[in-house]
């Protein structure tokens, strides 16, 4: 996905006096090996295997793993992560961020060491959405 022209923060003003609602995008991971009906059967009895982003001014933010020491942040369109299934979009709050001072942040969070691919486990990083938006909600 090509990046967003986040350099013209437009409507600054009007983002600080009611602020913009955050999405938390939640997705169904396709895992070969669990078919779709028990992954529909799990998602019942409140368990499975999901992913998550922070959507906000048309972009959503992801956090995910692989081998490699660079960034495991990435873009994507909303409700199109790779390798997942849109299941709900979920609101989370408001941030009174213009749309700059998210592509800073994010890029800030990208840059960072606990942000890296190779350190994504998913037992203790499971909560990277809940920390992307704290960070959009100083």
């Amino acid at each position: 996905m090509a990046r967003q022209n986040l350099s013209s923060a437009r409507g600054n003003q009007a983002y600080e006096e009611t602020g913009v609602e955050v999405h938390l995008n939640v997705y169904d991971l396709l895992v070969p090996q669990i078919p779709a009906s028990m992954t529909a059967a799990m998602y019942h009895m409140g368990v499975g295997f999901y992913h998550s982003g922070v959507s906000i001014f048309g972009t959503e933010y992801c956090y995910g793993g692989h081998p490699d020491d660079s960034t495991g942040v990435f873009e994507v369109t909303p409700k199109e992560a790779p390798e997942a299934r849109f299941r709900e979009t979920i609101i989370i709050g408001k941030t009174m961020m213009n749309p700059l001072d998210v592509a800073i942040l994010v890029n800030q969070m990208a840059a960072s060491s606990f942000w890296r691919g190779n350190s994504y486990n998913l037992l203790t990083r499971f909560v990277q959405s809940r920390r992307m938006y704290a960070m959009l909600n100083y």
